[in-house]
């Protein structure tokens, strides 16, 4: 009896079909590498809610908040129960980072914040004024003036100061901006501005500012602009748009120093995946290693040509990063090294962008890249994985590689250790038991085998400790032959494949696919051989 067992490296697709290491499978679809040794079904996905047109979903405290066409959702995970927080969400693309336990949600139009109950904009742009000389007074010299707008929570805007030279005059300040606003003049001939009171019903008339109260601290910042991907670091929010990184202030994450605070790159931003100690920058063919980005000196490091796709990075749970690449998942360390743990096992289909996301599912942390846009085949595999439909999931631990069919989501996000992911249709729970009423098909080409022996062998029947609802089949192929289908027969426990009895030879392959199953566990596959009567020449 011969046994074959252990596959908890998951797939090898460079190595020769016949020469594929233990541990290893040739292709695997829907089925995840156990610690032990054994394979699992996948994990299920339920609808937690259907959308007409799901944008995205992002994660805040307790609450999941949905973009689903022009309606701004925030989705109560104790309740299940659903509030609209806009219903003019303006156009394109999203992207959002929570900081300080508020959501930072940034469009091209518009920017906003919430913690998933009040919506506010998240933008405090500066407010047009002008500054002029009035006759009568005794004001002379160079005078600086500023004016602030206030935003829904007292945060203050930038400003640009203003110089205005009086002899023997009086200072008036006029602005038609609605919000509240505060006036800041310098005493005369000095760089330091001082509050000096609100601009009330949109004129102030200063006949001798004072310097006793607060100081300017926002002259020369700006908003930050609407970003393309966004995150947060400690407690500055870190936003790319194009080829340029912008940081946000830190304690102020409505500001940036256009001038100081940026970083310029060769090629659009791919992605950007905060750690415990920086924030990586990840280029289509380089990657650069962000730290100190809460100091004054924010610094960088160029780590390797590697890079990454499109819109793939995801902050993983103990404080590293990750995205993916061209040679499969890469680990960014808080050290600023990078790892692509699968890059010797196998070398994934390529595509333009991914959408990646972190599942936790029988006790492995795995990382799932869903691969968008056009996809095509890597050179270096001798396999092809799929064409189309194609997510893969790594397993941190091991960086063992699996093929999902049926579990193509647009992004994800997560909360608490639920994971969550959505699309065009709504928003779905990830990690949770197959639907029986929607079951899976599932599959795995097990290496080819000579049982140790090159003789030419004959096998009768092959013993599978399967346990599944679905439909087993076990094709087997010889030597590189076609696959013969034999169907798998028991319901529980230990269950046999009776193999055709014209079948034999020195090398043998075994596919077992799963038809509509909503769940499956393999831990083994035993079979009789025995030295076949007649010789193959």
């Amino acid at each position: 009896m011969a046994i074959l067992r252990n596959w908890a490296g998951g797939i090898d697709n460079l190595s020769p079909a016949d020469r594929i290491p233990d541990g290893y499978v040739r292709a695997m679809v829907n089925l995840d590498p156990l610690p032990g040794g054994g394979l699992g079904l996948r994990g299920g996905a339920e609808q937690l809610l259907a959308c007409a047109d799901c944008r995205g979903a992002f994660a805040v405290g307790r609450y999941l908040v949905i973009a689903d066409g022009a309606r701004l959702l925030s989705y109560s995970l104790d309740a299940g129960s659903v509030a609209e927080l806009t219903a003019s969400l303006p156009d394109g693309p999203l992207t959002a980072s929570e900081l300080n336990a508020q959501l930072y949600l940034s469009t091209p139009a518009a920017q906003y914040r919430t913690d998933g109950v009040r919506l506010v904009r998240w933008d405090v742009p500066p407010p047009a004024f002008t500054a002029a000389a009035l006759p009568g007074g005794s004001l002379a010299g160079q005078y600086k003036v500023a004016v602030t707008a206030l935003g829904e929570d007292g945060e203050e805007s930038g400003a640009v100061p203003l110089v205005v030279t009086m002899d023997g005059a009086r200072l008036q300040v006029i602005s038609d901006d609605p919000r509240p606003l505060r006036l800041y003049v310098s005493p005369a001939d000095s760089a330091s501005l001082y509050y000096q009171g609100q601009i009330l019903g949109g004129v102030a008339l200063i006949e001798a500012p004072t310097d006793d109260k607060a100081r300017l601290t926002t002259a020369h910042l700006d908003t930050m602009p609407p970003s393309e991907l966004l995150v947060s670091h400690h407690s500055v929010l870190v936003g790319a748009v194009g080829r340029y990184v912008f940081l946000s202030e830190p304690m102020m994450p409505h500001l940036t120093n256009p001038v100081t605070r940026f970083f310029q790159y060769g090629s659009d931003v791919q992605a950007l995946v905060p750690t415990d100690s920086g924030v990586f920058v990840v280029l289509a063919d380089r990657t650069y290693h962000l730290t100190g980005v809460e100091t004054e000196a924010p610094s960088q490091r160029h780590i390797d040509n590697i890079g990454g796709l499109a819109g793939s990075g995801v902050a993983l749970p103990d404080g590293t990063a990750a995205w993916f690449s061209r040679h499969g998942l890469v680990i960014g360390g808080s050290d600023g090294s990078t790892a692509a743990p699968s890059r010797s096992r196998h070398a994934p289909m390529q595509a333009e962008r991914a959408a990646c996301g972190v599942l936790e599912h029988q006790g492995v942390i795995r990382v799932v890249a869903c691969l968008q846009g056009d996809v095509w085949a890597n050179p270096r595999a001798r396999f092809s994985d799929a064409l189309e439909d194609v997510t893969y999931a790594v397993a941190l631990d091991t960086g063992a590689v699996t093929l999902y069919q049926g579990f193509a989501f647009e992004g994800f996000t997560g909360r608490d250790g639920a994971s969550f992911a959505w699309k065009a249709d709504g928003v779905y729970r990830l990690g949770v038991v197959v639907d029986e009423a929607a079951p899976i098909d599932a599959r795995a080409e097990f290496p080819a085998t000579d049982f140790g022996t090159n003789a030419v062998k004959r096998l009768q029947t092959a013993w599978l400790a399967l346990d599944t609802d679905g439909q087993a089949t076990l094709q087997v192929a010889v030597d590189g032959g076609p696959h013969h289908p034999h169907r798998v027969l028991g319901t529980a426990g230990t269950r046999k494949a009776p193999l055709a009895r014209g079948l034999l030879g020195r090398r043998w392959t075994f596919t077992l696919e799963l038809l509509e199953a909503s769940h499956a566990a393999l831990d083994s596959i035993e079979v009789e051989a025995g030295a076949a009567q007649r010789r193959i020449k």
